[in-house]
């Protein structure tokens, strides 16, 4: 079982909250949302720039960094990323990533489905930002 500070669904509702906070039932509707949760090895991709993109994605322990791919193979790092980060919210918006994602550690993340996220709760009339 993961550790209060280490659950995915309170650090999405921490940083979903924003300056205007969400509700008790918007809360409750984050929490009822489907998480899969998946250890990656040091150097593996968890995002293929511009692939398709289904899920977000939730550090919970380790180290991840964005890059972009240059002419001649070269990637540089656009962010690094550490547990408590959702790298990959933009997804939400955007039709396929303009980043890839790898592992610079082995890394514990945890996947919320874009899908769920786009779909507005009853309690709010509006998806999550």
């Amino acid at each position: 079982m993961i550790a209060a500070s280490n659950d995915p669904l309170a650090i999405l509702i921490r940083k979903l909250s924003g300056a205007d906070g969400l509700s008790d039932a918007e809360q409750e509707a984050i929490r009822s949302l489907p998480v899969t949760i998946r250890t990656v090895a040091a150097r593996q991709d968890i995002v293929q720039e511009g692939g398709p993109s289904s899920s977000c994605c939730i550090i919970l322990d380790g180290w991840t960094c964005c890059y972009q791919m240059l002419d001649g193979g070269r990637r540089p790092i656009l962010a690094i990323h550490v547990p408590g980060d959702l790298p990959d919210l933009q997804s939400l918006h955007l039709p396929s990533p303009d980043f890839g994602m790898t592992a610079l550690t082995q890394a514990t993340l945890a996947f919320v489905p874009l899908a769920e996220l786009r779909k507005p709760p009853r309690c709010r009339p509006r998806p999550f930002p």
